[in-house]
């Protein structure tokens, strides 16, 4: 049950958990910025299990998500923290910002339409397109900047890594700090599933250049 999981996530935002990121893991970037103040959040995040990439979604992202075009948007704030259904709920009716309503329903549907998703069996794409969905009805509200993208493994973050680098006539840099020719990098890429040190690198990478 992703439930569960609820207590490793409050570790994990409290920083008393990291998290490694694996070959086979699934990977999601998410950027959520207050439009009114420029304050935000964002980060990478590995998920070794399916279990952990629902319950951070149900627990951790969609809660996040709409107290922060809620209560956040008053406070200027972008709120992140781990929160159940009741939790969430609560939070919404207590402090009865204009559009609350629309915000509960909103999360409600949501979390019907996820919880729909991880009772079938398990299909990488529908949650892709899950979390696409959320982002782009997020984006159409002006004060809250919403980006998530859900990739399939470190290999392809990579690639969408490396195709950056040459869109933006940077490639000479990502070949810097790897100290390796294109070609190496798509080679490294390919066969990184037993190279720890690389994996870790590649986060350090992820953070500085935003793709």
């Amino acid at each position: 049950m992703s439930k569960n999981l609820i207590n490793f996530w409050e570790k994990w935002i409290d920083g008393e958990d990291d998290i490694d990121v694996t070959a086979d893991g699934i990977i999601l970037k998410y950027s959520m910025i207050n439009r009114k103040s420029n304050d935000g959040v964002k980060d990478w995040v590995c998920f070794n299990s399916k279990e952990k990439l629902f319950s951070f979604i149900k627990y951790l992202l969609l809660p996040s998500i709409q107290i922060t075009r809620s209560v956040g948007i008053r406070d200027s704030e972008v709120y992140l923290d781990v929160c159940d259904y009741d939790k969430t709920i609560k939070l919404l009716e207590t402090f009865k910002i204009n559009g609350y309503e629309q915000a509960i329903g909103d999360y409600k549907r949501w979390l019907e339409e996820i919880e729909v998703i991880e009772n079938n069996e398990y299909n990488f794409e529908s949650i892709r397109s899950f979390i696409n969905k959320i982002s782009s009805e997020v984006n159409i509200h002006e004060d809250t900047f919403l980006e998530l993208h859900l990739f399939k493994n470190i290999k392809s973050v990579g690639n969408l890594l490396i195709k950056q680098y040459e869109d933006d006539n940077m490639l000479d840099i990502l070949e810097s700090k790897f100290e390796l020719s294109k070609d190496e990098i798509e080679d490294l890429f390919e066969r990184i599933d037993n190279n720890k040190f690389m994996l870790k690198k590649i986060l350090v990478l992820l953070n500085e250049k935003s793709i």
